[in-house]
């Protein structure tokens, strides 16, 4: 079986709840082609200016203290997702984070190169590398992540 390619995946954010000065959205992963493929592991996440634009601060982190990486077969139509995990950018002093509104997000598929664009207006987030204000679980099956 060949790991979901980019081109091979829809990738949208499902809806959000909010906590404790962050909120959690499912990272969906859709097969829109015609065989099944896998995928496995964490995928590669970051705030940018826009379709092709820069990005914004730090890359998320993976939250390793989630579900455990393991392989997930999408059939076509199938599901997979990820939990987000983006904190309140007003968390940290202004003067560290400078925060600002992004685009949206990137996101590499587990095991790609290549990368989706996932629109989102409401993003704000730290423009420096030292604040973390992304984090993203494994893969795991169907669109709602535990944790979600």
């Amino acid at each position: 079986m060949t790991t979901c390619s980019t081109t091979n995946l829809r990738v949208s954010l499902g809806p959000g709840n909010g906590a404790a000065g962050s909120s959690y959205y499912p990272l969906v992963f859709t097969n829109v082609g015609t065989v099944p493929c896998t995928l496995s592991g964490y995928p590669g996440v970051s705030a940018v200016t826009g379709a092709e634009g820069t990005q914004e601060g730090a890359a998320a982190s993976r939250a390793t203290s989630t579900t455990a990486p393991a392989t997930v077969t999408l059939a076509a139509d199938g599901t997979a997702s990820a939990l987000l995990r983006i904190v309140v950018a007003q968390n940290y002093p202004a003067a560290t984070c400078h925060p600002a509104a992004a685009a949206g997000l990137r996101v590499y598929p587990p095991g790609d190169l290549a990368a989706a664009f996932v629109p989102e207006a409401s993003l704000e987030v730290c423009t420096s590398a030292g604040d973390q204000v992304l984090s993203v679980g494994a893969v795991q099956p169907g669109s709602t992540p535990s944790g979600a």
